[in-house]
C-alpha cells in the first residue's frame, strides 16, 4: 500500500489526493485552504497535459454525502419526438 507521499508524487495534485479515477482523474484537497485551517473544497484533476482542475464539492462533508445513480439510457427519436407533441 502507498503512503500519501508516493500518491502525491504518483499523481502530481498539489494536494492530498482522496480518490483516483482511470477515466477522470484525480479528487484531491488542495493544500492551500487546508494550511490556513479553512475547509478545503474538493478538487478533481482531469488527466492529460492541461491538467485542469475542477471543483466538485465545496468540502469533504459534501462530498461524501454524493450518491451513486446509474446512468439512464438515452430516449431514442421517437420518445423524443412523443414527448416534445405532448408539450
Amino acid at each position: 500500500m502507498q503512503d500519501v507521499d508516493e500518491w502525491m508524487e504518483v499523481t502530481g495534485v498539489p494536494g492530498i489526493p482522496i480518490a483516483i479515477d482511470d477515466s477522470k482523474g484525480t479528487y484531491y484537497l488542495p493544500f492551500g485552504p487546508l494550511r490556513r485551517g479553512d475547509s478545503a473544497p474538493i478538487l478533481l484533476r482531469a488527466p492529460g497535459p492541461s491538467r485542469t482542475d475542477i471543483e466538485v464539492a465545496p468540502s469533504l462533508e459534501d462530498f461524501l454525502r454524493f450518491q451513486p445513480v446509474e446512468a439512464g439510457v438515452e430516449d431514442s427519436e421517437e420518445q423524443k419526438e412523443q414527448k416534445g407533441k405532448r408539450r
